[in-house]
């Protein structure tokens, strides 16, 4: 059950099938799930050649350069890359030239191809869809067929991006929903769709479909995706189980202390890409997974002390591969030199891409007061725990009025300090709130602590009382985790709730089926509504290796988006009125 390996083997059918040069045509959805104005199809260019192919895959593309890299591309000889609903070039043609169109079956996009048909601008077509098309559509796009270019029309399963093996992200913010269903207009039927594209394209058909009973979200979610997929199968041995993320909000507002979740939460990984600046410029790398970068595959779930030499022996393995491939003494040393050209610059290139990154983590964990006894990640696991009101409020206020700690971190410390002590020191947090604006915070920062209670304190009944206990069980951690001790020392809620699905303990009050029984499956698809963490894909990840390895149980996490603080504080602006 490899979602990765899915959507790789997707994206290889659909672009070698044809023989030549070809175009690749694609949608504001296939081209940039998040759809901002430096997009490639908000931009003012509309066509990359060469060069500048590279840049747009490797930044917009997101659902083929997750998984298929640049090189990938030119190699099946594809130069031309366009968006079908830009047609302000529609008057070139490209009479000699194939194009491969990779959509998302709705309305705009299939406005789009229907106009591409009636002018053509291509010799022929292959239509490419991330997901199941209406029959209706397909006569349409028939009917508006008079040149008798297209040549096929396939549904391909990729309506989500692939981030790892186990892993996936539909790329999307909510932005509120009504109390019935708890998605905004459109939104739940796109999800559900999305959520059958993974299923599909895993050859899963569940057993069973299971959510969290006490958010309308999650039921409304799980019965509209039981309809879609039609009846279950009594012979699977899959089970889909829907959670909300507001059944454990202490997770996203928690700094993170192993590789890749630092870099999502300190620069932000976005669509595989991490971006800085440093010195006044802008500094920018591709992060690769699933067999494309061995030291990130080996190292992203590495604890940040771990982690610091790991990339100094990085660093130091290549430079003794520098100084080897210089002795050129003999026809055989040109030789080797010559044939390990292409392994060693790869091999630099990681070499600088990860000192670069982690020399990053490092100046701002150094610097923002982030580290020891008294330093923000020590005290926002001590607030997950502590009892000690007093205690925890001068600690809060003491790193509020602290000149060098982050915005965000004072942020993360009140909000954190508001759930903890929610309904017993309500003066307490309006005076945190105060020294916020005091020391400066700003009101885009402070502005979602107003309304966090109201989106996940305990009168939200998608809020589970277990999220404080839970916090502390140690359940899935590695051992690299245990030895972080204190920084380390929460564990996100889902470990509970896959040791008690594991066990045959998950109430079928608590998360009932939508359809299908009970009995604990072999392949589970664990779905956040409102966002996942790379924290939770790291408990998957330990439970993958140890007990489901044991039990033979595979699982695998998604979610409508990857949050970081400032995601998931962006998601409790938009949603207080869900």
């Amino acid at each position: 059950m490899d979602i990765f390996q899915a959507a790789e083997k997707y994206i290889v059918e659909m672009t070698t099938r044809k023989v030549g040069m070809k175009a690749l045509l694609l949608d504001e959805y296939t081209v940039c799930p998040r759809h901002t104005r430096s997009c490639l199809c908000c931009s003012s260019s509309n066509y990359f050649l060469h060069d500048d192919l590279a840049d747009a895959i490797a930044q917009q593309t997101a659902p083929v350069s997750m998984v298929y890299s640049h090189s990938d591309v030119l190699q099946n000889e594809i130069y031309l890359l366009s968006t079908i609903t830009d047609r302000s070039n529609s008057s070139e043609t490209f009479d000699d030239v194939d194009a491969i169109v990779f959509v998302r079956p709705c309305r705009n996009s299939l406005m789009a191809v229907d106009a591409e048909l009636r002018a053509p601008r291509f010799a022929k077509y292959d239509i490419c869809f991330s997901g199941a098309v209406d029959p209706e559509d397909l006569e349409r796009l028939a009917a508006a067929d008079v040149a008798k270019k297209v040549s096929e029309v396939t549904e391909y399963y990729l309506d989500y991006l692939a981030v790892d093996r186990t892993l996936f992200t539909f790329n999307t913010l909510d932005s509120g929903g009504d109390t019935a269903t708890g998605f905004a207009p459109g939104k739940l039927e796109a999800t559900s769709a999305s959520l059958l594209s993974v299923t599909t394209a895993l050859n899963l058909n569940p057993a069973a479909i299971r959510f969290q009973g006490s958010s309308n979200a999650c039921r409304a979610l799980a019965e509209r995706t039981a309809r879609l997929a039609g009846r279950s199968d009594p012979a699977g041995n899959g089970l889909l189980l829907i959670l909300d993320r507001r059944s454990d909000p202490i997770t996203p507002l928690l700094n993170q202390w192993t590789y890749q979740a630092m870099l999502h939460e300190l620069l932000g990984i976005r669509n595989g890409t991490v971006a800085f600046n440093t010195d006044a410029k802008k500094t920018q790398f591709l992060l690769s997974s699933s067999g494309r970068d061995p030291f990130f595959d080996a190292q992203k779930y590495t604890t940040y002390d771990v982690l610091l030499p790991s990339v100094d022996r990085l660093v130091v393995e290549y430079r003794a591969a520098q100084q080897e491939a210089r002795k050129l003494d003999t026809i055989e040393d040109m030789k080797k030199t010559l044939m390990d050209y292409s392994r060693n610059k790869e091999r630099g290139e990681n070499a600088v891409k990860h000192s670069s990154l982690v020399l990053e983590l490092k100046r701002i964990a150094e610097s923002s007061h982030m580290l020891g006894d008294d330093g923000v990640g020590l005290l926002e696991q001590e607030l997950v725990k502590v009892s000690d009101q007093s205690y925890a409020f001068k600690s809060v206020a003491r790193l509020i009025q602290t000149r060098n700690v982050r915005a965000e971190d004072k942020v993360r410390l009140t909000a954190l300090f508001m759930l903890r002590f929610e309904g017993k020191a309500e003066k307490k947090s309006r005076e945190l709130l105060d020294l916020l604006t005091d020391s400066g915070v700003s009101e885009t920062l402070r502005k979602p602590l107003r309304q966090l209670c109201a989106y996940c304190g305990t009168a939200c009944p998608a809020r589970s009382s277990n999220v404080f206990k839970a916090a502390g069980s140690g359940l899935f951690k590695s051992a690299a985790e245990e030895a972080a001790g204190d920084m380390l020392r929460h564990t996100p809620l889902l470990a509970t709730t896959l040791n008690d699905l594991v066990k045959g303990k998950l109430s079928s009050a608590e998360y009932p089926t939508a359809a299908g029984p009970t009995a604990t499956p072999k392949d589970v698809v664990v779905f956040f509504v409102g966002g996942v963490t790379y924290a939770e894909a790291r408990v998957v990840h330990n439970f993958n290796v140890s007990v489901g390895a044991q039990r033979g149980i595979r699982v695998l996490i998604g979610g409508t988006f990857i949050h970081n603080l400032q995601t998931f504080l962006e998601e409790v602006t938009a949603n207080t009125t869900r």
